[in-house]
């Protein structure tokens, strides 16, 4: 059914309220945008009396306001609704709304940021065959250089720097081998990088064990370039680092991971490995943030892997450049 044309504001404003049509009426002086005052008369409804006498159930069906509604009675009463007072009152409206829009967006945010520390928290004890487990370690060999020379079937630890039988220097995997490196593009890396040697170090078993149980992890020592053991479970520290039994984890606790310069781990994996361990350790009292003391402070250094992306803010980044 056809509407009657529209009225001009200044019929409007000179017209009393009976004598003009409901769109205009909802438009000017009750301050309805285009497509509300469509809905409406699309609902059947042809004056504002019939909108005046809604029930609480019907307005929130027609989806009207109670200030809407109070300004829509105000001018079937044949009083206009002031200018200003509908303007604010629809500022008003629109402020609720947005305030609402935002606080279900930060809801949403925090378990997008949950599930995908979930999802991309691989840290468990390790479980692999012995046919993986000796070929990365043979790759991890040749890359860190880490063979005992001297002596036949020892290899050095990157941490303790001492030579020790192969079965007890673990091949680490940074990000576990069981994950397939499926989550592996959201680090800016390639699924098959599960295999490669930089996703990797030879470590003692006892810190292995320590890395996967999020006790210990490397943090960066922008100083010195190199990356160091942080210990994170204060009951650690006085134990000894398995399978040494001499060296405790009180002594490794800022130690230096050692591998040649041009044979880098993936600092990325680490960083984020660390970031995990960090929210760990403080959930569980072992840290306690202090500004005034450099070492409770996590200090990124995600930046010092170029092409990563922003894994915990969820951003995107298309860079292929590898690590330097």
């Amino acid at each position: 059914m056809s509407q009657p044309p529209l009225a001009s504001s200044s019929t409007a404003d000179r017209a009393s309220s009976s004598e003009l049509p409901l769109v205009v009426l909802l438009r000017d002086q009750v301050g309805l945008s285009a497509d509300r005052i469509e809905a409406l008369v699309a609902a059947g409804f042809r004056s504002l009396a019939e909108l005046g006498a809604l029930t609480r159930e019907e307005q929130v069906e027609s989806k009207l306001t109670l200030p809407e509604i109070a300004r829509i009675r105000l001018v079937a009463q044949g009083a206009p609704a002031p200018a200003s007072a509908a303007a604010a009152a629809q500022d008003a409206s629109i402020r609720g709304m947005f305030s609402e829009i935002r606080r279900h967006n930060k809801f949403i945010e925090k378990e997008i940021i949950i599930s995908k520390r979930m999802r991309l928290d691989c840290w468990t004890p390790s479980k692999r065959s012995q046919v993986e487990q000796h070929e990365f370690k043979d790759a991890l060999l040749d890359f860190y250089q880490r063979r005992d020379t001297d002596r036949p079937g020892h290899i050095f630890c990157m941490v303790l720097n001492k030579s020790y039988p192969s079965n007890h220097v673990r091949a680490a995997h940074l990000y576990k081998r069981a994950t397939l490196g499926r989550q592996l593009p959201e680090f800016g890396l390639q699924m098959d990088d599960i295999d490669s040697p930089r996703n990797g170090i030879l470590v003692a078993e006892g810190i292995e064990c320590a890395f996967d149980n999020r006790q210990l992890c490397f943090l960066y020592d922008f100083l010195h370039s190199s990356l160091i053991v942080r210990v994170l479970d204060p009951t650690l520290l006085p134990q000894l680092v398995a399978p040494s039994t001499s060296s405790t984890f009180a002594e490794i606790n800022g130690a230096r991971l050692r591998h040649p310069p041009d044979s880098i781990p993936f600092r990325r994996i680490l960083n984020y490995h660390a970031r995990v361990c960090w929210q760990d350790a403080l959930s569980h009292c072992w840290i306690v943030e202090d500004p005034s003391k450099p070492e409770t402070r996590f200090e990124e250094y995600w930046n010092q892997s170029e092409g990563a992306s922003d894994v915990e803010r969820g951003l995107d980044n298309d860079s292929t450049e590898s690590e330097p």
